[in-house]
């Protein structure tokens, strides 16, 4: 199991080549993925093959498979980033269809939280499909919907980048205010007039970038008053602390 995920991470890195460029070959995107007819037992496996998480509910299934049927075409890059990476088995009473996960809710990644990855059996090539944050916490962390509104920070210095995740849906407001509130530079010229994007992939994840973090400085940032859609207050889980602090790289 471990060599056949180890050979998948070298595809992954490698289907570029053949997947779909932007924008001329746009028409080629595929309409919907395939899905078994009947599915009985999920099963998810990280990358050395070790069990992740198994799910036999049929609610639960059907959640996962509906997320699935919604999932919206996506390209595959050259080359394609890289996240945490799973394999993903539906299993039905008498065949299975396997597919790869890319998590990249953790990364800088702009625009997308999490790429699956399907090879029809009849055919060579691979397709990949983007899915929210939602769905990927529904299939290996589903006592989060149960659990307090929290937000998990992640920072890239390598980006400028301060990644941002719920397990409810954001009131893209309130971190929009609390990002203009709680930033603050290191250097008087930058805090003058800081400046920021804020990118999302869906309504759990958003990337905060600081384009203007020069070597040497640093920023701080703190998230008070981020909101759920729902208006609930989020609560940051976070061992370092309250306060985010990024500096920039060298030059």
């Amino acid at each position: 199991m471990k060599k056949r995920c180890m050979l998948w991470l070298l595809c992954i890195l490698l289907v570029g080549l053949q997947g779909c460029n932007r924008p001329s070959e746009a028409l080629s995107l595929p309409k919907s993925i395939q899905l078994l007819e009947q599915v009985y037992a999920v099963h998810i496996f990280d990358r050395d093959g070790a069990l992740v998480i198994e799910h036999t509910d049929d609610a639960h299934i059907s959640g996962l498979l509906r997320g699935m049927q919604e999932a919206a075409p996506a390209y595959i890059d050259d080359p394609e980033p890289s996240g945490d990476l799973y394999e993903l088995v539906l299993s039905g009473q008498s065949d299975a269809l396997t597919y790869r996960i890319n998590d990249l809710s953790a990364t800088a990644a702009n625009d997308i939280s999490v790429k699956l990855y399907a090879t029809r059996p009849d055919q060579e090539e691979t397709t990949a499909w983007a899915l929210p944050l939602a769905w990927l916490q529904l299939l290996l962390e589903p006592e989060l919907a149960e659990g307090e509104p929290t937000l998990r920070v992640v920072t890239d210095e390598n980006a400028e980048a301060v990644i941002v995740t719920a397990n409810r849906a954001l009131q893209r407001a309130s971190l929009t205010e609390a990002v203009r509130s709680g930033l603050h530079y290191s250097s008087a010229e930058e805090a003058a007039q800081p400046r920021y994007t804020i990118h999302w992939s869906d309504d759990r994840r958003a990337v905060i970038r600081l384009p203007t973090l020069s070597p040497g400085q640093s920023a701080r940032l703190v998230l008070d008053g981020v909101l759920s859609a729902e208006g609930e207050p989020l609560i940051l889980t976070r061992p370092q602390g309250s306060i985010i602090e990024l500096h920039g790289g060298p030059a």
